[in-house]
């Protein structure tokens, strides 16, 4: 294998995984955080009523974040059902022993999710969110659209990362033909709101990965002009699409 450099843009501390996967395939990995975490504690109302659950209800989370926010605070899951937005939070969902959970095979998003016929018909459904703060609101308003009554979990929030100059000068050193991934609209939007504008124009250079359709429009609209939609959000998905983009390089 020839050399290869990919940069991550994982929130801080939750790369390493990633890192040594990409390493064993022989790349050079730059790591270049679009996001940083804050906990935000449950409050005690809601924390009684996830103990008190019934089988009736019907519990969506949205990312693999939310999910290890709301286990590190509980240490249990509710009864109920299990959804999540995407393979990738119901694989972090079962590896800490949820039991079945329910997930879009196909598009990896809010939309996926939406789209499966469990969801079509709510009418007196209590559905519980397990999200972070902010975000699109798209689930809530369309689940109370079709009936649903939505209530959230709010237990972390996604807040900018602190660039340095260690940071600017990776970008800055880039080899020609590295390859970025993203798989989270913030951490885009952290990234050129955080990076001086020459080292921003660097990365639109790159080839990119990203993790779902809307993604991928939503970086078409940035200015990133070789695209690549990896399967899912998970690892080997957005390792493959990686490899894939290197092979046509020819730095594989």
């Amino acid at each position: 294998m020839a050399g290869w450099t990919v940069v991550l843009t994982r929130p801080v501390g939750k790369a390493a995984g990633w890192r040594r996967s990409f390493q064993a395939a022989g790349a050079e990995v730059r790591l270049l955080p679009g996001l940083a975490i804050r906990p935000v504690p449950v409050p005690a109302q809601l924390v009684a009523q996830w103990r008190a659950s019934v089988e009736d209800v019907i519990w969506i989370f949205t990312s693999p974040v939310a999910v290890e926010q709301v286990w590190a605070q509980n240490r249990a899951w509710p009864k109920g059902r299990l959804m999540a937005v995407g393979q990738a939070t119901a694989a972090r969902l079962q590896a800490l022993g949820s039991g079945p959970v329910t997930a879009p095979a196909g598009r990896q998003d809010s939309e996926g999710l939406l789209a499966l016929p469990d969801l079509q018909q709510l009418e007196g459904r209590r559905i519980r969110l397990v999200t972070g703060v902010g975000g699109r609101g798209l689930l809530q308003t369309e689940l109370r659209r079709r009936g649903a009554e939505v209530r959230e979990l709010e237990v972390y929030a996604r807040v900018a990362p602190r660039l340095d100059r260690r940071h600017f000068e990776g970008v800055r050193t880039l080899p020609h033909r590295s390859i970025l991934l993203i798989s989270s609209a913030e951490a885009m939007q952290h990234l050129q709101a955080g990076l001086p504008s020459p080292l921003w124009q660097r990365l639109l250079a790159c080839p990119l990965v990203v993790s779902s359709s809307r993604l991928e429009r939503l970086a078409e609209a940035a200015g990133f002009r070789i695209r690549c939609c990896a399967r899912s959000a998970l690892l080997p998905a957005m390792l493959a699409a990686s490899e894939q983009i290197a092979l046509r390089k020819g730095c594989l």
